[in-house]
């Protein structure tokens, strides 16, 4: 078939593959998936990304600038092998995500020689000095316990952590305080029953695509 449409002239053209939306990934999940309401320290829904196992919600406060203050909260399912050390390569995973999700063009140009580095896939996360302090974290949801936060020295303050040990909620921030971090921390809340928040972050993701598509006005 292929071949008649070269010999036509005729391109077989390829379709994007269709996102689904926020509310088609969390009922195909198969466990809570969290995230933000009340827009807590004026973090906004800013999209999200997704896997098989994987839905990850990325809130940030509003600026001009385009960069700043964000957090990443991924619900992971695991599949229960080497746990510990599975759960310290998504935290890793999140902590490197985040730093580029949320800082400025120029940081980023810096640190671009670090992506293609394929022996080391956190060669970025390595270029800063790392530290850890625990925390007393009790989420909105009721769960609470003693929690290891993982702090990176970038030009602005990165953390990450993970909310137990299978299924675990990796969460990660940049350019936020402990403080500030331990009250997102507190605001979490399961999105899998509540239709009016995936409604509502939907509707801020098709108008941040729509905006994008459509560009600034002319002036």
């Amino acid at each position: 078939m292929s071949s008649l449409l070269g010999r036509l002239g005729i391109r077989r053209q390829r379709r994007r593959p269709q996102i689904p939306t926020i509310a088609e990934l969390v009922a195909a999940s198969t466990v809570p998936v969290y995230g933000l309401e009340n827009e807590v320290l004026d973090l906004r829904f800013k999209g999200f990304t997704y896997s098989s196992d994987e839905v990850e919600l990325l809130f940030q406060r509003p600026s001009s600038l385009g960069f700043g203050p964000g957090v990443r909260i991924g619900s992971r399912r695991t599949d229960g092998t080497d746990p510990e050390r599975f759960v310290d390569m998504l935290i890793r995973s999140a902590a490197q995500r985040a730093a580029l999700d949320f800082s400025s063009d120029q940081f980023r140009m810096m640190v671009r020689p670090f992506f293609d580095n394929r022996e080391n896939p956190f060669a970025l996360l390595d270029q800063f000095p790392l530290s850890g302090t625990t925390e007393f974290v009790q989420t909105g949801d009721g769960g609470q316990g003693s929690v290891l936060i993982w702090q990176w020295k970038l030009p602005a303050p990165l953390r990450a952590m993970a909310l137990g040990e299978r299924n675990p909620i990796i969460v990660a921030s940049y350019d936020l305080s402990t403080e500030h971090l331990l009250h997102v921390l507190e605001s979490l809340v399961p999105i899998n029953d509540r239709p009016d928040l995936t409604a509502s972050f939907q509707a801020a993701f098709d108008e941040r695509r729509r905006a994008q598509h459509e560009g600034p006005p002319r002036a």
